[in-house]
């Protein structure tokens, strides 16, 4: 029994345990099914929204093919609504913008027509010039170009190689320089280079064994270097038509050289332009273009025979019809401002120049022209101001022929087509003393010494220049008239040596009457550019301008390191001259040039030059009649020329420049 109870009372504690376990799960399940319930009711609801969702999207993708959308809206009608808008905006703005150009417009013409009304005035703005490279170098030029002024300048270094014969190695006439020589001519051994006698006597060496009796020389030309041209240049216009023009050369060894130096008014109606102080002779081309512009080293004998580059006085002139014709006129003083003060005195003296040129065929900017060109000059010198070799102390008889001393004169010689020397080193000049002293020898191989010219000189010229792109040609011929003209001097000759001298005039000398005389020359030259390029003209002046090269020389390295070069311009030349002073027994002499030249224009203000120079020179002086007193053995000459052989041969020379010009 007890073990029956043992198993009853076990039976109902583990009842009990389970009711306790299962009642509190009971309740729990109870609130889960209740939550359980709600969740079901919130996704349901979820599904409905989705389903709403669903509906819509199919709606939507059902009318993206169709203009209408789902709220009945037609797409192409919505972009013509904004188009329009955008329109009328755009209209809108650009009506407000036209409105206020127009505003503006109107407000810029009122503002000219009140300015024009009340007139520009030239020069009111003065603020800071800009500055710029032009083509004539650096320029400052204020902001409505009112002012305008060039500063720059020139360097010209030239080499110069010489040969000469030892026969015109002789003190040239009426000069200081070069070698002593005794009677027959013949130079001392210490002093002459290649003189075939050694040792002795000077005054014992006998004849020159050439066909040149009585021969001076020119001189000795050494090799040598020097500066030819160092100049200091500003030049420009102020108040828009003022024009002014300062240059000064620096070169000579004892003073300085006046070049152009002027003031002046342009853009006058009719006249053009007007200036007063010391400007270029409007006489020859070669004379009036600008010697940065010279193909040679130096200009051609018919330049140093018979034209003057500067005189001081009034000039005028003027481009017309297109700039095909110019003309220019100058009234001037024949001693121009070239040395020491810059002072002239001296009455009756006048230089009257005109010149014309015209320009019948021009093509391609200048590639292609054809220049022509006249000009004609009267001048009359004076011997209070005339500066010369000859010894004029023994012509006692001009104070008496020419009372008041209203004595002209007129004189014409040549240098070689290369310098020796320059400024007043120039071989026997009397004016500075330092001649003696300085290097090189600037003595004229042909020269007519000082001549009476009691009614002064009359020059005509004529120009011609052609252009066919690289290839050019230029030529000027010159006539020269003195009437009633002789030599200054009193001479004497004597006829045991043959020697000509300058006396005194004898008690109760007469002069006889004076004669024309012409002396003319002319020259012609040619060249070619290697690498194309033409030369510049000035239409405004009618005269040859600067060279500028295709491409400029350099020779560097590129950005890959590789050797980068330019050529330049390359130019080759030829240019004969004559000279013909050799005129009715009163000769100095004449003289024959060939040039060969080769400019290398690195750019169009620097350029290297070359020339090889071969000139003849042949001076046959005839004494007239009336200079023939008589000194020594022998009997007078006959009443008609005396013939005598001076100063006759050829020089060979090799010349190289550097200039540049800025």
């Amino acid at each position: 029994m007890g073990k029956t109870l043992g198993r009853y009372l076990g039976r109902w504690i583990l009842g009990l345990i389970m009711i306790c376990f299962l009642i509190p799960n009971f309740v729990k399940a109870q609130d889960t099914g209740e939550d359980i319930k709600a969740r079901l009711d919130a996704l349901e609801k979820k599904n409905l929204e989705l389903e709403q969702k669903l509906k819509d999207r199919q709606a939507a993708v059902s009318t993206e093919g169709s203009t209408t959308k789902p709220d009945g809206t037609d797409k192409k009608s919505v972009e013509k609504i904004v188009n329009d808008v955008l329109k009328t905006k755009d209209e809108e703005k650009k009506k407000k913008d036209e409105e206020k150009k127009k505003a503006d417009d109107a407000k810029k013409a009122a503002d000219e027509a009140e300015t024009k009304a009340k007139g520009y005035e030239v020069g009111s703005d003065l603020s800071f010039p800009t500055a710029r490279w032009g083509p004539s170098g650096l320029i400052f030029e204020s902001k409505n170009g009112d002012f305008v002024n060039h500063v720059g300048g020139r360097i010209e270094w030239d080499n110069v190689n010489w040969h000469q014969p030892w026969f015109l190695q002789g003190t040239p006439a009426g000069g200081s320089r070069g070698a002593a020589q005794n009677a027959n001519g013949i130079q001392a051994p210490n002093v002459f280079r290649g003189n075939p006698y050694i040792g002795g006597n000077i005054a014992n060496l006998p004849p020159p064994p050439n066909p040149f009796p009585n021969t001076t020389g020119v001189g000795v030309l050494d090799d040598g270097e020097f500066f030819r041209r160092l100049r200091l240049r500003i030049d420009g216009r102020m108040y828009e038509n003022f024009e002014y023009h300062f240059e000064i050369d620096f070169a000579n060894v004892n003073s300085l050289i006046y070049d152009q130096m002027w003031g002046g008014v342009r853009d006058i109606p009719y006249i053009g332009s007007v200036r007063l102080g010391q400007s270029k002779v409007p006489m020859g081309l070669e004379s009036i273009g600008s010697t940065n512009f010279l193909v040679m080293m130096e200009r051609s004998g018919l330049f140093d025979s018979f034209w003057q580059e500067f005189a001081a006085g009034l000039w005028t002139g003027n481009s017309v019809l297109d700039q095909r014709m110019t003309w220019a006129y100058q009234w001037a003083r024949p001693q121009n401002f070239l040395v020491g003060n810059p002072v002239n005195f001296g009455d009756g003296v006048s230089m009257n120049t005109g010149r014309v040129t015209f320009l019948p065929l021009y093509m391609d900017d200048g590639r292609s022209l054809i220049h022509l060109g006249l000009s004609a000059q009267h001048r009359t010198g004076d011997v209070g101001n005339y500066q010369d070799n000859d010894t004029l102390a023994g012509v006692t008889d001009l104070t008496t022929s020419y009372p008041n001393n209203n004595i002209k004169f007129i004189r014409f010689r040549s240098r070689y087509a290369l310098r020796d020397a320059v400024g007043q080193a120039q071989g026997g000049s009397t004016l500075n003393a330092i001649q003696n002293i300085a290097p090189g020898d600037g003595a004229r191989p042909i020269d007519t010494g000082t001549l009476l010219a009691p009614k002064g000189t009359n020059n005509i010229a004529s120009e011609f220049m052609a252009y066919c792109g690289p290839f050019w040609i230029q030529a000027e011929a010159n006539l020269a008239n003195t009437p009633d003209s002789q030599y200054a001097a009193y001479y004497t000759y004597n006829r045991n040596t043959g020697a000509i001298a300058v006396a005194t005039a004898p008690a109760g000398y007469v002069r006889p009457a004076g004669q024309t005389l012409n002396y003319w020359g002319y020259y012609v030259q040619a060249g070619y550019f290697l690498t194309g390029e033409n030369r510049g003209y000035d239409r405004r002046y009618g005269i040859y301008e600067r060279v500028r090269p295709f491409e400029n020389f350099f020779f560097t390295r590129d950005q890959e390191g590789r050797p980068s070069y330019g050529l330049g311009a390359w130019e080759v030349l030829y240019r004969y001259d004559f000279t013909d002073l050799d005129s009715k027994g009163i000769n100095g002499g004449r003289l024959g040039q060939n040039t060969i030249g080769v400019n290398w224009h690195l750019n169009s203000h620097m350029k290297i030059m070359m020339n090889v120079l071969l000139a003849n020179n042949n001076y046959n002086t005839l004494i007239p009649n009336f200079a023939n007193q008589v000194v020594g053995n022998g009997q007078a000459p006959a009443p008609s020329l005396i013939y005598s052989n001076v100063r006759s041969g050829q020089v060979e020379g090799l010349g190289i420049r550097m200039h540049i010009d800025y």
